[in-house]
């Protein structure tokens, strides 16, 4: 089974300014851009592939698609759920990222999101470029974002677990992952510096943590015993 990686960002519902919302996300793909074209928004999802748009990276053609993406129910909107867009890398399945956002919401019952689901043929195991591109870019986001959690996962790995969160702490350490100060303070300053990881960093409001150099393989056992293994110090 092919393991697809996807970097995630959640952060909580808050109420701001729609040109507030709209910055964030300009400077959310903006940091994709750095990467590469690779896993840039250089096309507007369409129901068809083939009828896609190219994405011209205006500020003017964001706000309009972050307007048409307002959860509304007939002619009643409802801007407290917030906006959503959705952009893809390439017209070739394999080497396309797909890149969705929610953003803006402040209804407390919803989690803002961005999600990149990196392309299948990105060399994310034999690549040092890439997977150092990566987490720059993955730092770049969270400076854009503000989130209380992220990580870079795996679709295979993650079947393992009871999906990406519990009631207070993720289900799982990732191959890279990102606390904010509150999840930091549960998880525990102590741990989180004595954590069985490649890396431990101070960073933006919190911590980031590689778990190893490479991404999680969830068909070694190596890797799993690892992964487990920081789980059980962390009590997750």
């Amino acid at each position: 089974m092919f393991q697809r990686h996807s970097l995630i960002l959640w952060a909580n519902a808050a109420n701001e300014d729609f040109q507030v919302s709209l910055n964030k996300a300009h400077n959310l793909l903006l940091a994709l851009k750095e990467f590469g074209p690779e896993v840039s928004p250089n096309y507007i999802t369409a129901k068809r592939k083939k009828d896609a748009s190219n994405f011209d990276w205006s500020l003017e053609t964001l706000q309009k698609l972050l307007k048409k993406g307002i959860n509304k129910e007939g002619k009643t909107i409802f801007p407290d759920l917030g906006y959503r867009v959705s952009f893809f890398s390439s017209l070739k399945d394999d080497d396309s990222a797909g890149i969705s956002m929610l953003i803006g919401a402040s209804n407390s019952s919803i989690t803002n999101n961005f999600i990149v689901n990196l392309p299948l043929s990105l060399p994310i195991y034999t690549s040092n470029k890439v997977r150092s591109k990566l987490i720059f870019v993955f730092k770049e986001c969270i400076r854009a974002f503000e989130p209380f959690w992220g990580c870079i996962g795996n679709n295979v790995n993650i079947r393992r677990y009871d999906g990406y969160w519990g009631d207070k702490l993720p289900t799982t350490i990732h191959w890279v992952n990102y606390f904010d100060s509150q999840v930091s303070e549960v998880l525990g300053e102590a741990k989180i510096i004595s954590s069985p990881t490649y890396i431990i960093e101070k960073f933006h409001s919190g911590a980031l943590i590689l778990l190893k150099d490479e991404p999680i393989n969830d068909e070694l056992e190596e890797d799993v015993k690892i992964q487990q293994k920081a789980n059980l110090h962390f009590g997750l």
